[in-house]
């Protein structure tokens, strides 16, 4: 990158003839029979006390960017901002603003894709050529059924009431009990980002929790307290592992790479089964030509995950390793700040 800074010429420092290296001057004004002193900086050297000679130029840096590097991140280029005098020259802080890719979406070290499959492909399975970011080609094959993303409730909280968590160690408690302030301070408030799995409230206490819905419901035994939980916590979502966006820092560490599959189906079934082949369009959607016995390119089955898991897996290693992550804003709801002590 270019970069425009200023140099000082050290040789030609000097003394200022104005301010005589005071860096201010004294003005007299009289008013009346009272003379007043007004002390100002030296409009000639600018308060420094020293005249020099400015230089501008124009340097090309070459600025390494690592992988898996976060939106928002700070690189500090030592000595290649502007002079000063009687100090150390200054940085050059250049923060990496990422572009939204056209086909990928990211999520941490993870990436989302939303994929177009016809309903054939859907029934039958497919084969399907994807460019990574990473310049590869790479062979996804599914030969199992793509069922339509009807989880509409996904982001529903549901509520059962029992005795649930009495031997598990909640990751953290707060004084509070009311249902509406929690799921704010869980969705919105300190707790977003932390991937909390479900909540109980006891008297007045809330008990927060990260462990999987499953062990949390096995746990169930009688008691009046109310749990909650979403349905989406255990959402499994198909992916090709380790496919995703490598850990800064840790670049042979990567995230997943997850499909959401859009279902084309046709206006109406023939007996050839073109329309089902095309999707509604003119040509087919994923069209491969690779024979696999033949091929180069590496090829992958897909399989289903949790995202939420992984993601809570980048949430914990982004702490551990002090990386700065701009998308979470921590902000308390309104109502009043509740402090959750963590366990």
């Amino acid at each position: 990158m270019t970069v425009n800074r200023k140099t000082i010429d050290f040789d030609s420092i000097s003394k200022c003839n104005v301010c005589g290296g005071q860096g201010s001057t004294i003005q007299t004004v009289r008013m009346g029979p009272m003379i007043q002193q007004i002390q100002q900086p030296c409009h000639t050297c600018n308060g420094q006390g020293k005249s020099f000679r400015i230089n501008k130029v124009s340097e090309n840096i070459k600025v390494t960017i690592p992988r898996g590097a976060p939106n928002n991140h700070k690189i500090t280029i030592y000595e290649k901002g502007d002079d000063i005098v009687d100090g150390d020259t200054g940085d050059l802080i250049i923060i990496v603003n990422e572009i939204k890719d056209e086909v990928f979406e990211r999520k941490g070290y993870d990436l989302f894709i939303n994929k177009d499959i016809s309903l054939l492909e859907a029934i039958k399975g497919f084969k399907i050529e994807l460019k990574t970011l990473d310049n590869r080609t790479i062979l996804i094959k599914n030969d199992k059924v793509i069922k339509p993303d009807v989880n509409s409730d996904s982001n529903e909280w549901k509520s059962i009431t029992c005795g649930i968590g009495n031997n598990l160690e909640p990751f953290a408690k707060a004084q509070i009990s009311d249902e509406t302030k929690v799921k704010e301070l869980i969705e919105s408030g300190q707790l977003k980002g932390e991937n909390i799995t479900g909540f109980t409230i006891k008297g007045s206490e809330t008990y927060f929790y990260k462990i999987p819905i499953k062990e949390l419901l096995k746990s169930k035994g009688p008691g009046n307290s109310v749990f909650y939980y979403k349905s989406n916590s255990e959402r499994l979502i198909h992916c090709i592992e380790e496919e995703g966006m490598p850990y800064f820092n840790s670049p042979m560490v990567k995230g997943n790479l997850y499909f959401k599959f859009n279902i084309i189906f046709p206006k109406k079934v023939t007996i050839s089964n073109d329309v089902l082949i095309k999707g509604g369009f003119d040509t087919e959607i994923n069209k491969s030509t690779v024979e696999e016995i033949d091929s180069d390119l590496e090829i992958y089955e897909l399989t289903e995950k949790n995202p939420e898991i992984s993601y809570n897996h980048y949430r914990e290693y982004i702490r551990e390793n002090n990386v700065d992550d701009e998308g979470q804003e921590q902000q308390m709801p309104q109502g009043g700040a509740q402090q959750c002590a963590q366990q």
